[in-house]
Formats: structure tokens, sequence, C-alpha cells
């Protein structure tokens, strides 16, 4: 198998994910994805989940309303996938959560942002970061 086939292939049936769906970071068929959203959508609603405390639920949220109002920001093509995106972190998605720790990380390190930029359209294809703001992803 030459190089370019491996990263083709489903990392865990070795079918091929033509999608370009990963799970952390591995490519992935439209099965093993589907199964993995499905587990962790379970996951979500299961009473062993440790909830946010109330005084963190909507941190995120609220910081970027800030964000967007401070900058005049009022489209809605901008406004809608910002506050869903932070809404997302504070309901406990650690998916986002990471996304947006490695999207400022790669905002200070100006030659790592292409890379993450483009490994959140991957995994978000319909949303792309266009800034970020006091440590708020401002997506489109």
């Amino acid at each position: 198998m030459t190089k370019p086939e491996e990263f083709e292939r489903c990392a865990w049936y070795g079918e091929l994910a033509e999608d370009g769906l990963e799970i952390e970071g591995l490519r992935a068929c439209l099965p093993c994805a589907a199964d993995e959203i499905f587990r962790r959508s379970d996951n979500r609603w299961s009473s062993k989940r440790t909830p946010v405390p109330q005084e963190q639920r909507f941190e995120a949220l609220f910081d970027a309303a800030r964000v967007l109002l401070n900058e005049r920001i009022g489209d809605e093509d901008v406004v809608i996938p910002t506050l869903a995106f932070a809404n997302g972190i504070d309901e406990g998605y650690v998916d986002l959560a990471d996304a947006r720790r490695r999207l400022v990380e790669a905002h200070q390190a100006p030659e790592l942002q292409e890379a993450e930029t483009n490994r959140f359209v991957r995994s978000c294809p319909r949303f792309r970061p266009v800034s970020i703001v006091d440590g708020v992803v401002i997506l489109e």
C-alpha cells in the first residue's frame, strides 16, 4: 500500500474514507464516523456525565456575544455560527473546546494558522474561522 492510500482508508476497518471524515485526527469511513457521533451524543445525556458548573455554563457564549457587540459585528452569517460554536463549548462538547484552544494557539503562531484552520474546516465544513478576538473564535 502506498502512503497516499493509507490516508484514504478508515483507520479502524480499512474501508475507503471518501467523505473526508475524521475521528480525533484519523481518517474514518461513514459507518465509523456515524457510530462515534452516536456514542458521543449518547454520552452527552448520560447521568454519569459531569455537567458544566452553573457559573461557567454560559461563559463562552457571553464572551462571544460581548466580542461581537464590541467589534460591531452584526452580520447573521457571522453572528449565528459564532454564538452556536460558543454555546457548544458551554454545553461541554470537548471537541469544540479543543478546536477553540488549537485555533487560539495557532493565532499566536502564524505558521500554524493555515493548518489549524484547514483542520477545523475539515471537521466542520459549513464553518470557517475568520478571526480570533480576545480568545473568541469568530466564524462564518
